[in-house]
């Protein structure tokens, strides 16, 4: 005989209550992460670590320089120290293999960093070949020779990502006139006349004790760390040399466009300028950007998804796929899209993308706006557990901000953005401005500039 409803329940709620004890919230589950540790040495220098029972360590140092710190005599420097600075030490990469790990460098319009992931117990270890390889930073002409031709080969591989090709094109009228309209990777042209002499000018103006942070993440030791870098990490001028107005930004509404019929596609970027990583729009910004989405036409679901654009894009068929951004500078940053399209439907791609924002502005809703909220929080979490992730967030976070946001410093932020807010915020940057458009491939059929900018002021 089965047994009443109510029995059922009040069974099944005597076998649940000792599990009860056990469940924590997503709150609770964020304010167990560790906190970053952040020491300010007297040199100016940061050390910066966030120690978990990890076993395994990533460490790294991180510049205040990238392209947008070049000169015009150092022009191309920045990414070439990404590919020799390592190979400037003959024994660096053989001890960090022997140790089982993986180097990485890279470089951005505003940072540079070098860094290792290990096992926790070579953290300390690894951190000082690091620091002796960026601190003994004096390169010969047989070393650059010996990169110049791989740093070649990386500009043309990159001619083959239409989506790389469009962001350098888009910087390059956004903030044309400055620095950021630079490419990070740097041109055939720059390329070839960068020299030993070039690489050791660019470390004397940029690399200072103010503008670096040595991050530590995973299985490491604050102190350990601190004590290294004091006792190691000597020899840098405590302040960089006035470089005058190189760092200037000046946001720019214009276009370029790189008609080639060759092309399959019509690839296209639409950006407006915000403020930059420590404005109060940041956090507002990201969940705009999210409510957007991105969606390719090669995924399912399109018609059943809660977004009213990929809902619209997938029955008319007029895009194949596109992804909303945010790059975020120190004073600046961009909000945008990147659309592939097909080449005789460019013009209703775009147009519904344009008119997806400025619904955002006046009528998004409060359950989308909480669902962006918790699709950014899920992304944070997932990142969480790699040691190599939070070194890098960490190390940018610094750099940029002076602070490293906790996660649930993070989420708590997430949580205070009101939908009325968000609205205005987007409103903000998006209604009646004018963007930054560029056009790649086969765009014979992507509308004129005045259109594009028309688009942003109708209700």
């Amino acid at each position: 005989m089965a047994l009443p409803f109510t029995r059922v329940v009040q069974k099944n709620a005597r076998l649940l209550q000792p599990m009860r004890q056990y469940a924590y919230s997503a709150q609770e589950c964020l304010a167990s992460f560790p906190k970053s540790t952040i020491t300010l040495l007297p040199n100016g220098m940061r050390v910066a670590t966030e120690a978990t029972d990890s076993g395994a360590a990533t460490v790294g140092v991180y510049i205040d320089s990238g392209t947008r710190n070049e000169s015009a005599a150092t022009q191309g420097a920045a990414h070439f120290l990404e590919h020799v600075t390592f190979k400037s030490q003959p024994n660096l990469e053989k001890e960090i293999e022997s140790m089982g790990g993986l180097l990485n460098a890279s470089t951005t319009r505003e940072l540079a960093s070098f860094s290792a992931q290990v096992a926790k117990e070579d953290a300390t270890k690894a951190l000082g070949l690091i620091v002796d390889a960026v601190k003994n930073t004096t390169f010969t002409n047989a070393v650059v020779e010996q990169q110049r031709d791989v740093i070649l080969k990386e500009l043309d591989q990159s001619d083959g990502c239409p989506e790389t090709v469009v962001m350098d094109y888009l910087h390059s009228v956004a903030y044309q006139g400055t620095n950021l309209a630079k490419s990070v990777l740097g041109s055939t042209k720059t390329i070839q006349s960068v020299d030993a002499d070039t690489l050791n000018q660019y470390v004397t103006e940029n690399y200072s004790n103010d503008r670096i942070v040595v991050v530590g993440a995973g299985g490491v030791d604050h102190d350990q760390l601190v004590e290294l870098v004091k006792n190691n990490f000597k020899g840098l001028p405590d302040t960089a040399p006035e470089t005058g107005d190189l760092c200037v930004s000046r946001f720019t509404g214009s276009e370029v466009r790189v008609h080639d019929d060759d092309m399959p596609w019509a690839y296209a970027a639409v950006a407006f300028e915000t403020p930059g990583a420590t404005s109060s729009s940041y956090f507002p910004m990201l969940i705009g950007a999210e409510m957007v989405g991105s969606w390719n036409a090669l995924s399912s679901g399109g018609k059943n998804s809660t977004s009213p654009l990929v809902n619209i894009l997938t029955k008319e068929k007029v895009a194949q796929s596109y992804k909303c951004f945010t790059t975020t500078y120190s004073d600046t940053g961009l909000f945008g899209a990147y659309l592939v399209l097909p080449r005789t439907s460019a013009d209703d791609g775009l147009f519904e993308v344009q008119s997806e924002w400025i619904r955002l502005c006046v009528n998004a809703s409060d359950n989308e706006i909480n669902r962006a909220k918790l699709r950014l929080k899920t992304r944070l979490l997932k990142n969480l557990d790699d040691t190599a992730d939070t070194c890098d967030s960490i190390g940018q976070q610094v750099v940029s901000t002076g602070r490293r946001l906790s996660p649930l410093e993070i989420s708590t932020r997430l949580d205070a953005c009101s939908p009325q807010q968000i609205r205005d915020v987007m409103t903000e940057i998006l209604y009646d401005r004018c963007p930054a458009v560029a056009g790649y491939g086969a765009i014979e059929g992507l509308t004129d500039y005045n259109r594009i900018r028309g688009s942003q002021h109708w209700l």
